[in-house]
């Protein structure tokens, strides 16, 4: 497996596992298979303040972003760095309060079916994104491996 790192992402998460840079469609992080199939699954990195600053002024670009994601049969998961607790403590260059930003997440999440993941240091996000693509590639590898499978008479 190879972790696809968005070739517009700034500050780049770094893996464990062979990487590659490429301009993706939507998402900042996206896995090719060992296979040569892509995941169906991209997750997008926020810091807190940029959690504030998207889910802000730049809803109207991430909302397009979320609706190209739909057409394209992807799924999307927010990967915060930082805690649930961490946002609650808002974000000072903001207007918006903490949990504005919070019920919007869910309200993304039950409108949209994006889900949204927190982790406490970008070293645990780069370790929640590679055990989830990981763990996709295994059920992918199974998947395929059932269809093959004759049936039984």
């Amino acid at each position: 497996m190879i972790i696809i790192t968005d070739s517009r992402e700034q500050r780049p998460l770094e893996f464990e596992v062979p990487t590659i840079r490429e301009c993706l469609p939507c998402g900042d992080y996206r896995a090719k298979f060992s296979d040569g199939s892509t995941s169906q699954v991209v997750f997008e990195r926020k810091s807190i303040n940029d959690l504030f600053s998207t889910l802000s002024s730049g809803y109207p670009r991430f909302k397009r972003e979320i609706e190209l994601s739909h057409e394209l049969r992807i799924s999307i998961i927010i990967i915060v760095e930082g805690s649930l607790r961490r946002i609650l403590r808002g974000c000072s260059h903001s207007q918006r309060t903490p949990i504005s930003i919070v019920y919007q997440l869910f309200t993304i999440r039950l409108r949209h079916n994006v889900e949204t993941v927190f982790c406490q240091d970008r070293d645990e996000m780069s370790e929640y994104i590679t055990h989830y693509f990981l763990a996709e590639e295994r059920e992918h590898n199974d998947s395929k491996l059932t269809e093959k499978r004759e049936p039984l008479s």
